[in-house]
């Protein structure tokens, strides 16, 4: 995706965003972070 331009922070927003939508109370931690690869779901 040559043309493409992403902010370094769009992966992060569209996340939570996601989040927000599958448990808006934050009860549980669905996605782990792992620095220098990305998300892993649990």
């Amino acid at each position: 995706w040559k043309d493409t331009s992403v902010k370094k922070r769009t992966i992060n927003v569209n996340i939570n965003r996601l989040l927000k939508k599958i448990d808006p109370r934050n009860t549980h931690n669905y996605f782990t972070p792992i620095r220098g690869i990305g998300y892993r779901f649990e």
